[in-house]
């Protein structure tokens, strides 16, 4: 059983509130430090967190993605191109994360299918899917990282892939790790661009959507990787909160099926969360409010939303 994080929004009670209400609207995913660019495929392919903004080459649509919109590549030439940056560099260390849903397999279509990465000819920096449907992700000559899960038609799948010079690469499916291994050397300088969906150097265009590529300039830790994989899993909405002088209400728009409960702590540098009530609840599509009593002089509290897609429930 998998427990999915919801959002943490902390909210001060005391004399400063005065009267009437505010919404707080807590957000899905946080990126942790060392992000250099996000790619989130919201209409355009600019750079959400920095400014190594994408320009279209080809044929590039937008369809739904796990998080908002997603690039939509028809697998002939279309792809994403970001000119180069120093930022972009990755001879040091560096954390590669996307998701990806193709249309069709590179099994059934009888070639590679390339996701993301920095292409050059023996000093490789690509993720890519192969005619065995398993993800495998390359540096400097050939040198690979190859996951044992198999891509599924039609079913979005979150790739990560890490790089530490002089030490290893290694490759996530859903945030287990699947594939590690030791490398020599580090990859070098390169002018050449960064792209998405097709690489300009060995073609191996992606038929399907590609959404939120993340690069950062670290490796992340496997809690960091896991905590933005549950984050955008699919099924977390956005919590609206609204304070009021003698009552927090809680607010979210439930999934049929999914279970839910709210949780507490007013010390965030703790791992004790207290249910806000006893008992899981199973979410009917509908929307779903519950109070907690605020009063003055209280410590501030932290919520959050935990979600498990067990029917059960955890």
């Amino acid at each position: 059983m998998r427990v999915l994080r919801g959002v943490v929004v902390g909210l001060t009670v005391g004399a400063a509130i005065t009267g009437g209400s505010v919404s707080v609207v807590g957000q899905i995913a946080t990126n942790p430090p060392g992000i250099v660019s996000l790619w989130a495929a919201e209409g355009d392919p600019s750079d959400s967190v920095g400014t190594n903004h994408g320009l279209l080459q080809g044929t590039v649509a937008y369809a739904a993605g796990r998080v908002g919109q997603a690039f939509a590549f028809d697998g002939a030439s279309g792809r994403v191109e970001v000119p180069y940056s120093s930022s972009l560099e990755v001879s040091s260390e560096a954390t590669l994360m996307v998701w990806v849903c193709p249309d069709e397999l590179p099994s059934q279509r009888g070639q590679f299918m390339y996701v993301a990465g920095r292409s050059q000819s023996g000093n490789d920096f690509d993720l890519q899917v192969e005619t065995d449907d398993r993800s495998k992700f390359y540096v400097l000559g050939g040198v690979h990282a190859s996951s044992t899960t198999l891509l599924r038609a039609g079913t979005w799948l979150h790739l990560t892939a890490t790089y530490r010079a002089g030490d290893r690469i290694e490759i996530y499916l859903n945030a287990t790790k699947e594939g590690s291994t030791a490398i020599n050397g580090a990859v070098a300088s390169s002018s050449n661009p960064f792209a998405i969906g097709t690489s300009p150097i060995w073609g191996r265009p992606w038929r399907g959507r590609i959404d939120q590529v993340r690069l950062f300039n670290r490796v992340l830790s496997e809690r960091e990787i896991t905590d933005l994989y549950e984050a955008e899993f699919g099924i977390l909405p956005k919590v609206p909160l609204q304070v009021r002088v003698s009552q927090v209400e809680l607010c979210w728009e439930t999934v049929a099926g999914i279970w839910y409960q709210l949780q507490y702590k007013s010390d965030l540098t703790t791992n004790l969360w207290v249910p806000l009530f006893p008992e899981f609840l199973r979410g009917t599509g509908s929307a779903f409010c519950t109070n907690d009593s605020v009063l003055l002089g209280q410590p501030q509290k932290f919520y959050r939303l935990v979600v498990t897609n067990e029917a059960s429930g955890p």
